[in-house]
């Protein structure tokens, strides 16, 4: 599953990173390595935007940046609706 593909506080662990090498490091220098829970908090902040949770931080990511990043769902912070 693709981390833009999360619901609002739907809660998953990064299991990889697929971009190029420049922007990976980018997303692990701001919290996104593998192994790291994220928590998705808000859809569509603007056009094109999210909001995740990711070590007791907020990042806003673009869709496309966000496509790039796969998860695997897991059990709580995820309220159904």
């Amino acid at each position: 599953m693709k981390l833009n593909d999360l619901k609002i506080n739907q809660k998953a662990v990064i299991i990889s990173i697929d971009t190029k090498a420049n922007a990976a490091k980018r997303l692990i220098e701001i919290g996104f390595s593998v192994g790291t829970e994220v928590i998705k908090i808000i859809n569509g902040m603007s056009t094109g935007l999210c909001a995740y949770e990711v070590k007791n931080t907020v990042v806003a990511l673009r869709n496309e940046t966000a496509e790039s990043v796969n998860v695997l769902t897991i059990k709580g912070g995820y309220d159904g609706k």
